[in-house]
């Protein structure tokens, strides 16, 4: 069988902004002021003749949806190709600027597939509408394409990409950005009854067999008139240093099977422990863990910094979910911890809340030489901190019981974690 499928995370961001609105040097979003989605603004269309769990799940935060290229269309009555596609609800637009974001995951072996698209376009005089689509954003051997036609980017395959689509309708512009990076900007095909979908959508020929999509939580944002974006992201200014395999060394208890405490899968790595498990070696003492340890990135001077995307579901507590090993004195620099939900700088200062079942984003500055640490939460700074001296210093994500009030079961997950340094 040739199967293919696609992840997207989408944080679903819808904007109205009207009039002078500068994204130079910014990020796509800035200016944007989320709204959150309710279950009523999702509605999931699949085919017509399968129960809708035998083409979607929801688990840990994340939808996933799937389908085949024999499946029959959503509606007894239509011609249309198979999907499973998410048709966001209650927020139908035809003037203003609109914004969709989402990260995505495109498996080798995806191809002619819809991963987003905005619904609706331009009507005549008689009313029918000129095209049932303003834009439809496809895969095809792990290049983005604008329908089947205009080449977007390339080289998408198995790897996590942010994609960023902003409707301007009275400008009667589309434009997408990838991982924060202007791509391609169009004309639009006119106003219309516009929606935002998302999900796979089998483009008219050229499909794979099995096509699959996964969307994590989605939001919605508005902006007031006027407003100039000013806003940076904490990797402004920054290098990225390249990452491999071999930069990830895996720390488990030291007398059960990886596969018993880690996997990874379509790009995101599950980490877990138990309380009563022993260390990662016999000849140590520590309390349990599951970590990654970032090797080949040690420092001991210079600015460095630490990106990945968290997920910590509900009852892990009293674990260190990312550190930094390393200090003048004593083993760490930094440990971000989570006690019921919310963050804390060790078991002492609280730097964020209600973090449990969901992703965030996290980014940690470790300026070695000025002495201090910076933590940034969805690119909000949270939290300033001197540092505990230079030492030989790395970095680690994963669970990492706390010496105490540790929850039986720990867990979190991990994905497009990235090394930058100035």
């Amino acid at each position: 069988m040739n199967t293919s499928y696609c992840i997207m995370l989408p944080f679903l961001i819808l904007a109205v902004l009207l009039n002078n609105i500068n994204l130079s040097h910014a990020d796509p979003t800035d200016g944007f002021t989320p709204v959150p989605l309710t279950a009523a603004n999702f509605e999931l269309q699949k085919p017509y003749d399968v129960p809708l769990q035998e083409r979607y799940s929801y688990e840990n935060g994340i939808h996933k949806l799937w389908v085949y290229a024999t499946d029959k269309p959503h509606d007894p009555n239509s011609r249309t190709q198979p999907r499973t596609e998410i048709r966001i609800k209650g927020l139908d637009y035809s003037s203003g600027v609109w914004q969709f974001e989402g990260y995505g995951f495109v498996p080798n072996g995806t191809s002619g597939v819809t991963v987003s698209q905005i619904h609706g376009a331009a009507h005549d005089s008689n009313g029918a509408a000129h095209d049932s689509s303003t834009i439809i954003l496809r895969i095809y051997d792990g290049n983005m394409r604008y329908y089947s036609g205009n080449l977007i980017a390339t080289a998408m395959y198995d790897k996590w990409f942010r994609l960023n689509l902003i409707h301007d309708v009275d400008e009667g512009t589309v434009t997408v950005f990838l991982d924060g990076v202007q791509k391609y900007k169009t004309k639009d095909r006119g106003p219309g009854d516009l929606y935002f979908k998302c999900g796979v959508y089998a483009a008219p020929r050229s499909i794979s067999y099995y096509m699959e999509s996964s969307l994590l939580f989605l939001l919605l944002a508005s902006s007031l008139k006027h407003h100039q974006v000013c806003g940076a992201d904490p990797t402004d200014g920054f290098t990225q240093l390249p990452l491999a395999d071999h930069n990830f060394d895996l720390q488990k208890p030291y007398n059960v099977p990886l596969d018993d405490r880690y996997s990874f899968k379509n790009g995101v790595r599950s980490l877990w422990v138990y309380n009563h498990d022993k260390p990662f070696k016999t000849d140590t003492t520590t309390r349990p863990r599951t970590e990654v340890r970032i090797k080949g990135y040690d420092y001991s001077s210079g600015v460095w910094q630490f990106e990945g995307y968290a997920y910590v579901p509900k009852g892990t507590s009293g674990v260190t979910i990312m550190q930094i090993h390393g200090a003048r004195k004593g083993a760490t620099t930094l440990q971000l911890r989570i006690y019921g939900g919310d963050m804390r700088y060790y078991k002492f200062d609280l730097i964020d809340t209600n973090l449990y079942d969901k992703w965030f984003r996290v980014n940690v500055i470790h300026d070695v030489d000025a002495g201090n640490l910076t933590v940034f939460i969805d690119g909000v700074k949270k939290f300033v901190k001197n540092d505990q001296g230079p030492g030989d210093l790395y970095f680690k994500c994963g669970v990492y019981a706390a010496p105490r009030n540790s929850s039986n079961y720990m867990e979190s997950k991990w994905r497009d974690i990235k090394i930058f340094k100035k």
